[in-house]
């Protein structure tokens, strides 16, 4: 099996849906909002009208993790931040909706939110 180095999202590939395309929207903003260099590193991206390639050097995994983590931090007051809104001037408010939306939604997946467990009387 041939290892794979890259990879192509396209906005019309077979199975995506609505969601995807919202995702790789995003995703396509995050990238647009990073200077390459930083990454030359571990990998690259190349970014088109209806789609983003992505390739790596050697393995995924590093180009990944540093990719999340700047993708996705935690601003001085607790909230999610994203790395493609960073200079689109959003208030205080808009932050935390959308701190509350995406805490609301996918983080409420059983793997990322402990639920305490009640002692059986």
């Amino acid at each position: 099996m041939e290892e794979l180095d890259r990879w192509n999202l396209g906005l019309f590939d077979p199975g995506m849906t609505a969601f995807h395309k919202v995702g790789l929207a995003g995703l396509y903003m995050t990238l647009k909002s990073f200077d390459q260099k930083e990454f030359e590193s571990v990998g690259n991206w190349e970014l088109k009208p209806h789609c983003v390639e992505i390739a790596w050097n050697g393995k995924p995994g590093p180009l990944f993790a540093k990719l999340l983590k700047r993708a996705f931090e935690i601003s001085p007051k607790g909230l999610i931040q994203f790395s493609a809104h960073k200079k689109k001037g959003l208030g205080d408010l808009q932050r935390l909706l959308l701190h509350e939306v995406i805490s609301n939604t996918f983080l409420q997946h059983p793997q990322h939110k402990e639920i305490e467990k009640k002692a059986k009387p």
